[in-house]
């Protein structure tokens, strides 16, 4: 395959696009909860894309480093990385509220089977 800058371009634009989509989904978890499946499916899949325009275009780099085309991508990329890490910490903390949630469903759950012995031996 040859490199095109227009598919590195487009790649890039794919993956930021999906990442602000990704990061408004997590950061509104507080109304519904995202489907975590579905994100990480088209996370991986723009990540591949990406991955593989990428490769294409460091075989084709030029010797020179500093033109526009390849500050460009750099500089795309430097933000698309700090977006990651956003996205990330984002991640971690809608986990730690499931984690939460779940313990709370656990006990609620362990003291309705406590109800049900009581009612069944009679006790009120």
């Amino acid at each position: 395959m040859i490199f095109s800058p227009k598919k590195l371009s487009l790649a890039l634009d794919q993956y930021e696009a999906m990442q602000s989509l990704h990061l408004q989904a997590i950061s509104d978890s507080g109304n519904q909860s995202p489907d975590m499946r579905i994100l990480n499916f088209e996370r991986s899949r723009a990540f591949e894309e990406l991955k593989n325009q990428l490769r294409f275009h460091i075989k084709d780099w030029n010797t020179d480093n500093d033109n526009l085309e390849n500050k460009e991508c750099r500089s795309r990329l430097e933000k698309i990385i700090c977006k990651e890490k956003c996205i990330a910490g984002l991640t971690a903390e809608y986990r730690q509220k499931l984690t939460h949630r779940k313990r709370l469903i656990q006990q609620g759950m362990k003291a309705l089977r406590g109800y049900g012995r009581a009612c069944i031996s009679g006790s009120p």
